[in-house]
């Protein structure tokens, strides 16, 4: 189990300051540029990144760039207030 921060903020408070590091005009981010969005220790934002890529939250590009991942996007979209209809 981790141990909290000296601020307190548990670790979904973290992650969600993560996904909140990425907009409409910044898709892929850097570790490193996650990291000051988020205001997280570069060790942290390493280890989290890397961990919420192996859940496919978050992926990869080929040059270690970060974007969000097909599996929050399939997420996202299971809790989509618009219901499809098939014709």
């Amino acid at each position: 189990m981790m141990a909290r921060p000296p601020s307190g903020e548990s670790l979904l408070t973290r992650v969600v300051r993560i996904f909140e590091a990425f907009g409409p005009e910044e898709p892929v981010l850097t570790v490193s540029e996650i990291g000051r969005r988020a205001a997280l220790l570069q060790a942290t934002t390493a280890r989290l990144v890397k961990e919420m890529t192996g859940h496919g939250l978050l992926a990869r590009d080929d040059d270690r760039k970060v974007r969000i991942g097909t599996r929050m996007w399939e997420l996202a979209e299971r809790a989509s207030p618009v219901r499809r209809t098939r014709w």
